[in-house]
C-alpha cells in the first residue's frame, strides 16, 4: 500500500565479470487479511508481492532471501507480544511486462501467517465470567426480601454492562469475515 518510489542509497559491489550486486534495506507495508471469526484466537495473513515492471530478468534479477535452516524465519518471539509467526512461504512466477514492453521480469510474492497470542484475553474474560456466574449464584442463594441481595444483583447487573461493553470495544470491526461470539448449532431432522 505505501510505497517509496526512490530506492535508498546502498553500497554495491560490481564482479569482474560486470554483474552488479546491490541489496538495499528498505521497509514496505502491506495490507494483511484478517479473520476474526474465532476472535481472540484470530489469524492474519499477509502477503507482500515485489516485481520490476520497467525492467526484465536480464536487467534486474530478484532473488529470495535466505531464512536459515529449511527456508524458515527465525524471529525472537519475546518481541512480540500480540502476535506470533506461524508460517512464511514464498512463491515465484514469470510475468508479461505491465507497460507492453514485450519483455518478462519475475514476480516474487512473500505470504506470512501471523496468529494472536491469546493467552491473555482468554484469562480476562473467563475470570470475569467466572465472577459474573459466582455473583448471580450469590444473588439466587440469598434470601428473597434481604437488603444484601439487592445490592448483589445491583451490581451484578452494573457489572455484566460493563463486560459487555468492554468485550464491544475489544471486538475488531475490520477484516474479511467478523466475530462468532456464539457457538451456531445445526440441527438436523
Amino acid at each position: 500500500m505505501d510505497v517509496d518510489i526512490e530506492m535508498p542509497k546502498v553500497q554495491c559491489w560490481v564482479n569482474h565479470t560486470g554483474s552488479v550486486v546491490c541489496v538495499p534495506s528498505i521497509s514496505y507495508t502491506t495490507f494483511c487479511e484478517s479473520d476474526y471469526t474465532w476472535w481472540p484466537y484470530d489469524i492474519m495473513n499477509c502477503t507482500i508481492h515485489i516485481a520490476s515492471w520497467a525492467h526484465s530478468t536480464n536487467e534486474i534479477d530478484l532473488r529470495f532471501a535466505d531464512f536459515g535452516e529449511e527456508g524458515q524465519l527465525t524471529v525472537d518471539e519475546s518481541e512480540h507480544l500480540q502476535w506470533a509467526l506461524v508460517k512464511v512461504s514464498r512463491s515465484e512466477r514469470l510475468i508479461d511486462s505491465k507497460f507492453g514492453l514485450g519483455f518478462i521480469s519475475k514476480y516474487l510474492s512473500y505470504h506470512v501467517l501471523l496468529k494472536r497470542h491469546s493467552s491473555m484475553y482468554s484469562t480476562i474474560y473467563i475470570t470475569m465470567a467466572i465472577v459474573l456466574m459466582s455473583m448471580t449464584l450469590m444473588a439466587l442463594w440469598l434470601e428473597p426480601k434481604s437488603t444484601e441481595r439487592m445490592i448483589v444483583a445491583n451490581l451484578n447487573f452494573v457489572l455484566h454492562f460493563f463486560s459487555v461493553q468492554e468485550i464491544q470495544w475489544m471486538l475488531p470491526y475490520t477484516g474479511a469475515r467478523s466475530p462468532e461470539l456464539r457457538k451456531s448449532i445445526r440441527c438436523d431432522k
